[in-house]
């Protein structure tokens, strides 16, 4: 394992800082646009753990095991951004249901094939 390197440094540090904004942005979640700021974080955190754990992990199966973990948070990022950016623009009849799901469904469908790529090896 190589848990001194400062690329793993950095990477700790993101993903504690990731931390603090979800625990600074769950204080104020009445605030507009803090909802989607959390989750974006989430998604962060998920993204820097995922990477952290994916470079110190010593085989192939749990380093693609991280790797998939990781791509969870980099695929859902831009859902979360979206809804930030719809929140703070004042465009949040936008966020209803149908809007959601319709542009979730490419990034779910990227997780599933990913999640499942031993079975048709489309993904890599």
């Amino acid at each position: 394992m190589i848990w001194n390197t400062p690329y793993v440094l950095l990477l700790n540090i993101s993903s504690i800082a990731s931390l603090f904004f979800i625990a600074a942005a769950a204080r104020y979640r009445n605030a507009l646009g803090a909802v989607p700021f959390i989750w974006l974080m989430v998604c962060a955190l998920i993204w820097s753990a995922g990477s952290t754990l994916e470079v110190v992990s010593s085989d192939f199966k749990s380093k693609l095991f991280w790797y998939n973990v990781k791509q969870v948070g980099v695929y859902a990022s831009p859902l979360a951004w979206l809804s930030l950016a719809l929140q703070c623009s004042g465009k949040h009849r936008w966020l209803k249901g149908n809007v959601l799901i319709a542009v979730s469904i490419l990034p779910g469908l990227a997780v599933v094939l990913m999640w499942t790529n031993p079975l048709h090896h489309l993904m890599y």
